[in-house]
């Protein structure tokens, strides 16, 4: 997880480590305003809906290596990386 280089999000890069699909949510301890996938490079690909305001679904792939990029609603950017319990 680290500060997006150009913009006011957080990257967060997740493994799926098994050799099945699976599904994951993400939960973070502040409002998000969203979510996208993006790719190594950090740039947006597609967006993610938001299961709540704190909380991203997605699907992975097997061995499949996913970066998210996600968007604080509000606070400061240092608080959601702070904030993330998943």
């Amino acid at each position: 997880m680290k500060k997006h280089e150009t913009r006011e999000t957080v990257v967060v890069r997740l493994y799926n480590i098994t050799d099945r699909a699976v599904e994951e949510t993400l939960r973070f301890g502040l409002d998000l305003r969203g979510a996208w996938r993006s790719n190594l490079l950090e740039e947006r690909s597609s967006g993610l809906d938001l299961k709540s305001t704190r909380e991203v679904e997605l699907s992975l792939g097997p061995h499949e290596i996913a970066t998210i990029e996600v968007e604080q609603g509000g606070s400061r950017l240092t608080k959601l990386a702070a904030g993330l319990v998943a």
